[in-house]
């Protein structure tokens, strides 16, 4: 038996995950985030709870979501910024502590400088990412600082990276002082010391100051293998129109004495994380007593005013090895031409050629044991792989079955799972009559009958050897 997988042939319009240059291509895993709140008052009554929710983004698949215990929950999706979550109503436990844990499935990609997602954002979107919050202010000190660390800096890339290395150079990685967490701009430019939640809030206004789009990113980071994570960790994201959202990293590159690696999270992400939420100031319904600051630990209130103090963790077990599916694809069939390389390193190269018309691509793919995601750029549509089948494979037997552009619905073209020394095989099948016969055709140069064309067709023939293979082959097809 073989693995069969499926793609569509339109590769270049799928939107961008990129794949990072360090550490893995991709992390495919099975987690669960665990919420523990205690200190409920006992009196408290009925209980209000809102969980953040991982979602699937650009660099991340996320899937099988469920919630424990089995309350009635509600999902709900947040207006501003996508976020998902979920929200019951509970009993107030006798106990005065209430556990929740989401357990999920997720797969994720490394984030590279060269193939960040390249979207346009709505006009909302920019708006909302130019605007201050609570807490992320754009005061006139604010003003002040971001002038003097970007002056002589014309374009946003060069300001956006004198201000990740202000933050980085000036900022200290520190929770011993008291109001560390909070994401409060002004302290951090008071004391200069803080968590990410600090670090990136000063990224992201002094980068506002100056005009420059940026959001804040909420999630965890990622075991190296199976182990439990206490405590979230945060990221920023600023836009650069034809770009895209850029990642930084400012409280990582701080603890690293290393050029490399500061230079690195600038732009670069490693599969190290998975993402949760994203934004400040966030507006939730059923409407929470007030907006929240950031959303990673459960919201839990009694009587519209918040009660008990969370705790977080995140549990992760890698998942066993998926079927191995990198390597290259091939298939020629009527001058009909078609290869997809999948490469170890998370990178694919694809070129298909019919008649006069070519197309190509080069991208990311992400395998998550189910789907091969491919990412490129521009972005209309994003194709996938889809497996089929999963039995074990012998080496140079996975198929991947094309669907080229402009051929109809029943056209298929097999691309066969090849390397250097076995060389290109591969049929088309078709159910469609109508198909068959235009098929027939393009094969000897558009005719039907001898000295009579009808179209424009070439002469396709497989080589003896070949077709022989294929004959005894074709007996073994489902």
């Amino acid at each position: 038996m073989r693995n069969r997988l499926i793609v569509s042939s339109i590769l270049i319009l799928a939107a961008v995950s990129a794949f990072a240059a360090e550490g893995p291509a991709n992390r495919n895993f099975e987690a669960t985030y665990i919420a523990t709140i205690a200190n409920i008052p006992p009196d408290a009554g009925v209980l209000s709870v809102w969980i953040p929710l991982p979602k699937t983004r650009s660099a991340q698949n996320i899937s099988d979501v469920k919630i424990e215990p089995p309350y009635d929950w509600q999902r709900f999706r947040e207006g501003e910024f996508g976020n998902e979550y979920a929200f019951a109503r509970v009993p107030a436990p006798a106990t005065g502590e209430l556990m929740v844990r989401v357990h999920f499935v997720g797969s994720r990609g490394a984030v590279n400088a060269e193939r960040v997602a390249s979207v346009t954002p709505t006009r909302a979107e920019l708006r909302r990412a130019l605007q201050p919050d609570k807490m992320v202010t754009i005061s006139p000190r604010i003003r002040h600082l971001a002038d003097e660390i970007t002056r002589g800096k014309t374009t946003r890339m060069d300001q956006a990276q004198a201000i990740y290395q202000y933050v980085v150079t000036n900022m200290k990685y520190d929770k011993t002082i008291p109001g560390w967490g909070n994401g409060d701009t002004e302290r951090a430019c008071d004391i200069r010391a803080g968590n990410c939640t600090d670090f990136h809030s000063l990224f992201i206004s002094l980068a506002r100051a100056k005009s420059i789009p940026a959001r804040f990113v909420m999630g965890f980071p990622l075991p190296p293998a199976d182990g439990t994570i206490k405590g979230y960790h945060c990221w920023a994201e600023f836009y650069v129109a034809g770009k895209g959202w850029i990642p930084v990293d400012a409280s990582e590159a701080s603890k690293s004495n290393d050029p490399a690696v500061r230079a690195f999270l600038f732009g670069n992400l490693p599969a190290d994380r998975v993402e949760f939420t994203m934004g400040r100031d966030l507006k939730l319904t059923p409407a929470t007593a007030e907006p929240l600051n950031f959303f990673i630990y459960p919201r839990v209130e009694a009587n519209g005013k918040a009660v008990g103090a969370p705790t977080l963790q995140l549990e992760v077990h890698d998942q066993k090895s998926a079927p191995a599916v990198a390597g290259l694809y091939q298939a020629h069939q009527m001058e009909v031409g078609a290869a997809i390389e999948l490469r170890k390193n998370g990178h694919f190269r694809y070129q298909l050629d019919y008649g006069a018309v070519s197309e190509s691509a080069e991208g990311d793919w992400i395998f998550d044991g189910k789907t091969v995601r491919l990412t490129t750029r521009p972005s209309p549509k994003p194709p996938a792989f889809q497996l089929i089948r999963d039995d074990p494979a012998p080496a140079g037997e996975l198929v991947l079955t094309l669907e080229p552009p402009g051929f109809g619905e029943g056209y298929r073209l097999d691309a066969v799972g090849t390397d250097s020394v076995s060389g290109e095989k591969g049929l088309v099948t078709t159910d469609d009559a109508e198909i068959a016969e235009r098929i027939r055709m393009l094969r000897d140069h558009g005719s039907r009958e001898r000295y009579f064309h009808e179209m424009p067709g070439w002469t396709s023939r497989l080589d003896e050897i070949q077709a022989a293979v294929l004959r005894v082959k074709l007996r073994c097809l489902d």
